[in-house]
């Protein structure tokens, strides 16, 4: 007397499937201003199994690096080095935006550079960031990162002139409070 033989197809669960390449091509809408690592899925396309429920297809929005813009949410980043002239008396750039639109970032007349912490000036172009991902009529603001760039040295011959352009912003000398008489010491 002989067992029954098990069926190779099925391995004795009574359900047979006959596996098929099947390719199938996706076509993933990434929209203006989508954040990195935003997930797009594609629900019941991975593959079939028996027993089980397809799994879903799961793009993953890899951002890449920008040699110019650094983004920060909808925010966008640019670091730019000055001259201390373009400092205190303005500067004109033109800016080539990520969607290829050109336009001039420039100071307001008058307006002096300050170095903030760390020693950057800061300026912003409201509306000039990345679109809201949802709302592509909203944008971020584009922050411009303004390092002052400090000529090695000065001809001494043009301190008069630099001292009548730049009066009232001279230097005191400070005795500490304690008065009497000190030693100039040159800075290295």
């Amino acid at each position: 007397h002989s067992a029954p033989a098990r069926c190779r197809s099925c391995a004795g669960t009574g359900k047979a499937w006959q596996a098929k390449k099947v390719c199938e091509a996706f076509e993933v809408f990434i929209e203006k201003g989508t954040p990195h690592g935003y997930r797009i899925s594609f629900a019941g396309k991975a593959d079939e199994r028996p027993e089980s429920d397809p799994g879903d297809v799961v793009f993953v929005v890899q951002q890449q690096a920008h040699p110019v813009f650094k983004r920060r949410g909808v925010d966008l980043f640019v670091h730019w080095e000055i001259s201390l002239l373009e400092a205190l008396v303005g500067f004109r750039r033109v800016i080539t935006h990520l969607d290829q639109r050109q336009f001039v970032a420039k100071t307001k007349p008058g307006e002096v550079v300050r170095p903030l912490a760390e020693g950057v000036g800061l300026k912003a172009l409201s509306g000039e960031g990345m679109p809201t991902h949802g709302s592509p009529f909203v944008f971020g603001t584009l922050f411009l990162i303004l390092s002052i760039r400090f000529p090695d040295s000065v001809d001494p011959e043009v301190f008069p002139k630099l001292r009548l352009a730049l009066q009232g912003l001279d230097g005191e000398v400070s005795d500490g409070g304690g008065g009497g008489e000190y030693e100039d010491c040159l800075l290295e």
